[in-house]
């Protein structure tokens, strides 16, 4: 099947519905995200305290300082926008999509789903 035709309409509901499962998803994440930030720089702020002028930041690895790395979620609105976006100024009624492009705007399956799920499920639990 090379591909099928879906009423625009349809199309722009589906695709504005996973938009805002993924944008909720986000701002959970995000609390989550921030909760750890505040939670690591705390830790810091008590580690650095609590030596006070014997600390040495990271001199036992090799480094002088402080180093923080927290990977936070990732997100894709953006995507959704642009899709959204052509389905708006198109003047067709009806949109042929091939196989990949309904996995991606009707089935939520993008190429960058795995990394969103990722990056949002370590914060989602807090």
């Amino acid at each position: 099947m090379d591909t099928l035709t879906f009423p625009k309409t349809v199309l722009a509901e589906k695709v504005a519905a996973n938009m805002r499962v993924h944008a909720n998803t986000y701002a959970e994440a995000m609390r989550g995200f921030r909760s750890e930030v505040i939670g690591t720089l705390r830790e810091k702020l008590c580690e650095v305290e609590e030596y006070e002028d014997d600390w040495d930041g990271d001199v036992s690895h090799g480094r002088t300082g402080l180093y923080l790395s927290i990977q936070g979620p990732e997100f894709h609105g953006d995507d959704y926008e642009r899709v959204l976006a052509m389905l708006t100024m198109t003047n067709q009624d009806f949109i042929a999509l091939t196989e990949e492009q309904f996995a991606k705007y009707v089935m939520d399956e993008w190429d960058w789903t795995e990394s969103f799920r990722v990056s949002t499920s370590t914060y989602l639990a807090h």
